[in-house]
C-alpha cells in the first residue's frame, strides 16, 4: 500500500471514529432462546438476508390438505441454493460495503470459492421466505416516503469498493434495516451504522454530495 493510499484509508478509519457514539433508543429487549435460532440468524446476517426468525417454529410439518408443506420448503430451498450458485458464478473485482461491515473470514471463504455442502447450508428453507418478505419491507418505504433517491449504486474506484443505498434526501442517507425485535437491544447495530458511514463517506468524497447525518430505519 502506497503513503497516499494509506493516508486514505486513515481519513475514512478518522471519519468512521469520529461519529455519533451509539444513542440507546427505548424498545423492549429479548435474548435469543435456542442454539438453532442463533444459528439461524448469523446464516442470515453473513448471507445479507433480514434476520426475522419464527420463534418455536416447527418445520417438520409434513403437509396440510390441498398443500404440501415438504413440497413449498424444498421449493424454496431449491432457490436458496440457485441463489447462491449465481452469486458464486459472478466475478466481483469490487468489495461490497456489506462485505467490510460484516465477517472477513467469511468473504475470503466465499471468494476464494471454497467448496461447501450447500444442503447443509441451506437447512432452514424459510429464509428465502424472509428475504421476499424484507425486500417488500424495504419497497412500502421507498415508494411512500418522499426520499429525493433510491437504490442508488455508489462505486468508489479509489477503494474498489461497491454499495447500494436505500434512499436518500437533502443531506441524509437512510439504511432500512427489518429485523427480529430479539436482535434489536436498545440501540442501533454498529456494523449497520458503519455501512451507512462508508456510504456517506463514498458519496461526499466521490460523488460531491453534503451528507452530513445518517439515518437507519429498523423494521421490527
Amino acid at each position: 500500500m502506497t503513503t497516499t493510499s494509506k493516508n486514505k484509508f486513515d481519513e475514512l478509519l478518522h471519519y468512521l471514529d469520529s461519529q455519533q457514539k451509539i444513542q440507546e433508543i427505548p424498545t423492549k429487549v429479548f435474548k435469543e432462546k435456542n442454539r438453532e435460532q442463533k444459528h439461524t440468524a448469523s446464516m442470515l446476517e453473513e448471507s445479507k438476508i433480514h434476520s426475522f426468525i419464527p420463534k418455536n417454529f416447527d418445520v417438520s410439518i409434513a403437509q396440510s390438505l390441498g398443500f404440501n408443506v415438504k413440497k413449498f420448503t424444498s421449493m424454496m430451498r431449491s432457490k436458496l441454493i440457485e441463489e447462491h450458485k449465481k452469486l458464486q458464478s459472478y466475478e466481483r473485482p469490487y468489495i461490497s460495503v456489506t462485505e467490510l461491515c460484516g465477517c472477513i473470514r467469511q468473504c475470503y471463504y466465499t471468494r476464494m470459492r471454497y467448496s461447501v455442502d450447500i444442503n447443509k447450508l441451506y437447512q432452514y428453507p424459510y429464509l428465502y421466505l424472509i428475504q421476499k418478505a424484507g425486500n417488500e419491507i424495504h419497497n412500502v418505504i421507498q415508494s411512500n416516503y418522499d426520499f429525493s433517491e433510491t437504490e442508488k449504486t455508489v462505486v468508489s474506484d479509489y477503494y474498489k469498493v461497491k454499495g447500494r443505498v436505500d434512499a436518500l434526501k437533502d443531506s441524509f442517507v437512510y439504511e432500512i434495516k427489518s429485523l427480529d425485535d430479539d436482535k434489536f437491544k436498545n440501540q442501533y447495530i454498529k456494523e449497520h451504522y458503519t455501512q451507512t458511514n462508508i456510504y456517506a463517506h463514498i458519496l461526499n468524497s466521490e460523488y460531491d454530495y453534503k451528507i452530513d447525518t445518517v439515518t437507519i430505519i429498523y423494521v421490527l
